[in-house]
């Protein structure tokens, strides 16, 4: 469970940090996540046919999970082993460093999805129910 949310929340924030830029025409892709729990949203610049964008927000989609996956279950690995320690003040300067790393791991990741794919994630979204 405490990985779910990990990953929902970075999700989140993960959309939020996005800046870059793409070019004008794009076309928009949806893919459930791995666990059938949600979906994200892409944004794809706009391919020479729709075979080819979706291809890409395929491949995208695919490498953004496999990374988000890395990432996520050593950040919640750290954050486990924080939340043991005894001290309440280091437990909250240790988790404040973890975040500050996973933001900079998702800007990255950003980066890389674009530079890659030329796709960002737009939107992530829980499923109803």
């Amino acid at each position: 469970m405490l990985k779910f949310v990990a990953v929902g929340l970075i999700g989140a924030a993960f959309g939020g940090a996005v800046t870059v830029l793409l070019p004008s025409r794009t076309e928009n892709f949806a893919f459930a996540t791995s666990d059938g729990r949600g979906l994200l949203i892409y944004a794809c610049a706009t391919a020479d046919t729709s075979e080819q964008s979706a291809t890409n927000a395929r491949a995208a989609h695919r490498f953004f999970e496999a990374e988000l996956e890395v990432q996520t279950e050593a950040q919640v690995m750290t954050m486990v082993a924080d939340m043991a320690q005894e001290d309440s003040s280091a437990v909250a300067d240790d988790l404040s460093v973890t975040l500050r790393s996973g933001d900079d791991l998702r800007r990255e990741l950003s980066r890389n999805l674009q530079a890659t794919f030329g796709c960002r994630l737009v939107k992530s979204q829980l499923a109803d129910g």
